[in-house]
């Protein structure tokens, strides 16, 4: 009797090592997929934490809110950068370190600026403050404008390399000053240049030769006279270091204040520029942007208008808007 034989069934060596081989081929392309998009996220991921960095410190003003331009930040309520990326989380211990003591940053509501100044933070939520998308430690100096991410390998690329994929290159953001700065002068040198701030009466306004005489009837009883005054300065009230500082409009001489300014009469037009330094070495001063309130006082006679105190002799306020990139429109009086 013969007997019956089963075939065997099964893979050869060969075959074994071909099915080992696709698989291992199919996993290395799965894995470097899985890796270059998880690259590409924390990328993505950088530069999201990167916009919303800039916006918590200067905010964008060209968004409007009821018809006026969206001003917030950290830049917009301290008047100032912070010196740290921690600043937009917590609180700063001190407003000004450049002054000796520590100064509140507490809010309050500024009634001549009509707006609250000071730390109204968080800006930004912990995480994105402390590490890019990769979990490095932001560099740069963000005191200085600048913050920046060193990319996947974590190291600052000089000269970027020519086959880098995207998400390997460094990735960096500059606050430049003509995001929160404004320039109120005459000179637009530095890139920021606005032409001061006019005025533009409605009405004549009378002033006594006296200031301490506010009423025409107690100038003209105490023998002082009662005009249109030829001759007054400005000062600009503006939030630095979380807190009020003013800074006075300067001229150079009585005459040429005369003929620069003009006078307080009906549609008459004055236009206050701001400088730094006097005759021969002005340089323009620069503004942190947001709500201000411009002072007008007299002039005392033989003084410059830096040389004089608004306080004693104030003769009328407004407010006025100061934007990146816009001039101040004329205010109307």
């Amino acid at each position: 009797m013969k007997q019956l034989t089963q075939k065997q069934y099964g893979f050869t060596l060969l075959e074994l090592i071909v099915v080992v081989g696709l698989l291992g081929l199919i996993t290395s392309l799965a894995t470097d997929y899985m890796v270059n998009e998880t690259n590409q996220t924390r990328y993505k991921t950088t530069e999201k934490r990167i916009e919303k960095i800039k916006y918590a410190l200067v905010g964008d003003s060209s968004r409007t809110l009821n018809g006026e331009p969206d001003l917030s930040g950290f830049v917009h309520d301290m008047g100032r950068l912070p010196l740290n990326l921690d600043e937009l989380v917590d609180e700063p211990d001190d407003c000004n370190p450049s002054e000796a003591g520590n100064q509140t940053c507490k809010p309050s509501f500024h009634a001549g600026l009509g707006r609250v100044i000071g730390w109204r933070g968080p800006y930004i939520q912990p995480d994105i403050a402390q590490s890019d998308g990769w979990g490095f430690t932001w560099q740069g100096d963000i005191s200085a404008g600048t913050i920046e991410s060193y990319g996947l390998d974590g190291i600052v690329d000089d000269v970027p390399p020519a086959n880098a994929v995207v998400y390997e290159n460094d990735t960096r953001a500059v606050i430049q000053p003509h995001d929160y700065l404004v320039q109120l002068s005459e000179d637009d040198s530095a890139g920021v240049g606005l032409n001061g701030i006019s005025i533009t009466y409605t009405q004549d306004y009378f002033v006594c030769s006296d200031v301490q005489y506010e009423t025409e009837q107690e100038c003209l009883s105490n023998s002082e006279s009662w005009n249109v005054p030829a001759d007054y300065c400005a000062a600009l009230e503006f939030v630095e270091n979380g807190a009020v500082k003013q800074y006075v409009s300067s001229t150079k001489s009585s005459k040429e204040s005369d003929e620069k300014h003009g006078v307080a009469s009906e549609d008459s037009t004055i236009t206050f520029p701001f400088y730094m330094g006097n005759e021969g070495s002005r340089e323009p001063v620069l503004f942190p942007f947001g709500r201000a309130q411009l002072v007008l006082f007299n002039k005392v006679a033989g003084e410059k208008c830096g040389d004089t105190s608004e306080d004693s002799n104030p003769m009328l306020s407004a407010r006025v808007t100061l934007v990146p990139g816009r001039a101040v429109p004329p205010l109307k009086i």
